[in-house]
């Protein structure tokens, strides 16, 4: 029985939804973690999603007192605290229950730092892991970022299944934290943290005819920096020349939640073999540092 609270985030809707997409600049704050050992002071995300869950809003109320007057009361709030107090609710009316973050698109990454941010809380009424789900998500944060959700997805803290279709442009990006390049370049040399945004979380990419489970590697030192490099002007250029090409090509269609929905059908008899406690034990053996797990759909499977 599937016993869960699930909270869900939509796609870009609405021009504020434009506004937090294309404000990619990173923001540095004082991450959740900070407090346990070994863990970075501050890591940095992506502003305007960061922005959208966490700038205070200030909420006017009257409050009542003697001799009938009146006075007003202000309180800010975040919209995670409505959210994260909304799902607390429930849960503590449903003991036993597990929480669930999922989302679309920029729903994807304000999923992820939801739950990222969620599962820093460790609140009592949580039972087990925060688990995300995330589909068609960009990149959320810097490399110190991509470390801490690691590190707490090797804790038991938080788990996350990222799923993307293989030519979708949209988990490619953001790929770099401003509008100029070569500026992220100096920032790749002198192995800044902040050079570059970072998927987290174990991946199943789809096509019509191959799933693949995999958890990205990040890898260090000197080989970092040529990695960085290569796929950083590599990327750029690629996503420069999908924006002329994309009313041309099926770029947008990759995206749909429809072709989602139907790719995840195609592949649902070897998915349904793993749960993701399964998935979790496979990464806690290191499996996904080695290799990763393809599973293949034959056309005639696929078409049925």
């Amino acid at each position: 029985v599937n016993r869960r609270v699930v909270v869900v985030f939509r796609g870009t809707t609405e021009t504020k939804d434009i506004i937090a997409d294309v404000t990619f600049g990173m923001i540095k704050y004082d991450q959740p973690y900070s407090g346990y050992k070994k863990q970075a002071k501050h890591i940095a995300v992506h502003c305007g999603w960061f922005t959208y869950l966490f700038e205070n809003h200030v909420e006017n109320s009257d409050v009542e007192v003697k001799k009938g007057s009146k006075v007003q009361s202000v309180k800010s709030f975040t919209i995670f605290d409505k959210i994260f107090e909304l799902a607390i609710s429930h849960l503590k009316r449903n003991p036993g229950f597990s929480l669930w973050v999922t989302g679309h698109s920029m729903g994807g990454a304000l999923a992820t730092l939801f739950a990222f941010t969620a599962a820093a809380k460790e609140h009592e009424c949580v039972q087990g892991p925060v688990t995300c789900i995330s589909v068609a998500s960009p990149k959320v944060g810097d490399t110190r970022f991509r470390k801490t959700h690691e590190w707490a997805e090797q804790t038991g803290l938080l788990r996350h299944l990222r799923v993307a279709n293989k030519y979708d442009l949209v988990p490619m990006i953001p790929e770099v934290p401003d509008l100029c390049f070569w500026s992220s370049c100096l920032f790749i040399i002198a192995y800044h943290p902040a050079s570059r945004y970072r998927h987290t979380g174990v991946q199943i990419n789809l096509d019509p005819t191959t799933c693949e489970i995999s958890y990205p590697k990040l890898s260090t030192g000197v080989s970092r920096v040529i990695y960085d490099l290569v796929m950083c002007s590599f990327k750029v250029m690629c996503i420069a020349g999908s924006v002329f090409t994309l009313p041309c090509t099926g770029n947008l269609h990759e995206h749909s939640v429809p072709l989602y929905a139907e790719r995840v059908a195609m592949h649902e008899e070897q998915l349904s073999k793993l749960t993701i406690d399964d998935v979790y034990k496979l990464y806690r053996k290191n499996l996904f540092k080695k290799k990763s797990l393809r599973f293949k759909t034959s056309k005639k499977s696929a078409e049925e």
